[in-house]
């Protein structure tokens, strides 16, 4: 996985933890809430326009099978797929 500088990404801010990961890569936790994929379009598109704030990493656990599940972020993570992003910049925590 690469580490991205946020100047290159739109969307997120760049962390001390956080890495890139393909979207094929990333699980969704539950079936996303239409409302809030839209809100985080709105907050995305705005973000990119220089209006508001990057989003923070999606925060993400490892599974087995070397995919990563979502545990904050699932509706941004459906933005960026209908966006057609290849991409995420996530923060990968430790399963509990």
């Amino acid at each position: 996985m690469a580490r991205i500088d946020s100047t290159d990404s739109p969307y997120f801010v760049n962390t001390p933890d956080s890495v890139t990961v393909p979207l094929a890569d990333i699980v969704c936790r539950e079936t996303p809430d239409p409302e809030r994929v839209k809100r985080a379009h709105q907050l995305m598109m705005d973000a990119r326009a220089g209006k508001g704030e990057k989003r923070k990493p999606i925060e993400v656990v490892k599974m087995e099978n070397g995919k990563y599940r979502v545990i904050d972020g699932n509706s941004t993570l459906q933005a960026l797929k209908e966006l057609q992003e290849t991409t995420a910049i996530v923060k990968i925590k430790n399963r509990h």
